[in-house]
């Protein structure tokens, strides 16, 4: 089997630019393709292959195929060549500008198969503010929010702290904290669609959903460390969160996931505030990542096996069973674990229901319900 793993960043999506790419963003994109790729290449029977910014020093990967770019045209070819014979490819790219959405087209036209959301699910994804609406509409609690345009004004009678934010951001890219009307936001003069949305306290948090043609399956939810004062910052994340919440947490990122349209074969983000209480109707989804998170990195070292393994499981309609390393892992925005508690044993889990819980049944076209994916808690 060949997977096929590009991260835009690294793998020569900026060669057009002539600045070496450089900063936070970088750190995360090598996090995120370092940590799966080597996942991958465990496996027995898995060829992996990336593409490589010569520019760019990317980390040894053991048993990967790297094919270095050097010109934007080399890196368009290659691309579509490696999507077009591999038998699963994941896209890792930002939204903005609608990178990834035209990223995952071309793998759908050169008839690659994506192991991650398709297109369709991109493109909703990827505006936020039109995602909340239908969220919304769907019955799930999202911040109210408005949509402005470059240059307007804020509004006077909106409610204040408030987070404006490009429509199709990635990675806390151009995001403030506004504490009311007379506030002078960077943003309003970058030409771009903005969406000013209400501030809300609690724990930030996210839930990684596998999806496959039979089932859907929750990871355990990830704190996540952002800075509200700075540009709301990612710092990193811990994984696990405590019982309750995390519950809360995938039971919220599965009902987001029924209610996007489309269809997902691989991995998904959501990112959310949770509440103190769930009664109190305080945990809001604040956005959809449709591609790799950062916090794949803690993942795959609190969930007993291999997670690439068990992606590709879900995505193959296998049983989607996994288990959780008794402990905690936390971890930087730069994929560098800080912190990491594992105990031997298996953890009791947080979704502990008896010793088996039913993630997702997701129906058939016939309206039956299909075959559940797992998670087992000892």
């Amino acid at each position: 089997m060949q997977v096929f793993v590009y991260e835009f960043i690294t793998g020569g999506g900026l060669l057009s630019h002539s600045e070496v790419p450089r900063g936070h963003l970088l750190g995360e994109a090598l996090a995120m393709v370092t940590a799966m790729a080597n996942d991958f290449a465990r496996l027995v029977d898995v060829r992996i292959t990336l593409l490589c910014d010569s520019r760019v020093e990317m980390p040894n990967v053991s048993e990967a195929e790297c094919w270095k770019v050097h010109q934007p045209e080399e890196e368009s070819r290659l691309f579509q060549k490696l999507a077009g014979e591999s038998d699963w490819t994941v896209v890792i790219a930002p939204e903005f500008g609608g990178v990834l959405l035209e990223r995952c087209r071309v793998v759908e036209t050169v008839g690659g198969r994506l192991l991650g959301p398709n297109s369709e699910l991109v493109e909703m994804a990827s505006d936020k503010h039109a995602l909340c609406g239908g969220l919304t509409r769907a019955g799930l609690k999202v911040p109210y929010g408005i949509l402005l345009s470059a240059q307007q004004p804020l509004p006077q009678d909106f409610k204040y702290p408030a987070v404006l934010k490009p429509v199709d951001g990635a990675g806390s890219v151009g995001i403030e904290l506004i504490d009311g009307k007379d506030d002078v936001p960077v943003a309003v003069s970058s030409g771009c669609k903005l969406r000013l949305e209400e501030f809300h306290n609690g724990m930030a948090a996210s839930v990684a959903i596998l999806g496959g043609p039979q089932c859907r399956l929750a990871l355990p939810a990830c704190r996540q460390f952002v800075e509200p004062r700075s540009g709301f910052r990612y710092r990193g994340g811990e994984v696990p969160i405590d019982a309750d919440r995390s519950r809360r947490a995938q039971a919220l990122a599965l009902g987001v996931v029924d209610a996007l349209p489309g269809s997902l074969t691989g991995y998904l983000g959501i990112d959310m505030v949770l509440g103190s209480d769930v009664q109190d109707g305080e945990d809001v989804v604040i956005e959809v990542n449709p591609r790799l998170t950062t916090s794949y990195v803690g993942l795959s070292r609190i969930v007993n096996g291999n997670l690439a393994q068990l992606m590709l499981d879900v995505a193959s309609s296998k049983p989607g069973n996994y288990s959780l390393r008794a402990g905690s892992v936390r971890f930087d925005a730069q994929g560098n674990v800080t912190s990491q508690r594992i105990e031997r044993g298996v953890s009791s889990g947080t979704t502990n229901l008896g010793n088996q819980v039913v993630i997702s049944r997701p129906e058939s076209p016939n309206g039956f319900p299909e075959k559940n994916c797992r998670s087992h808690q000892r």
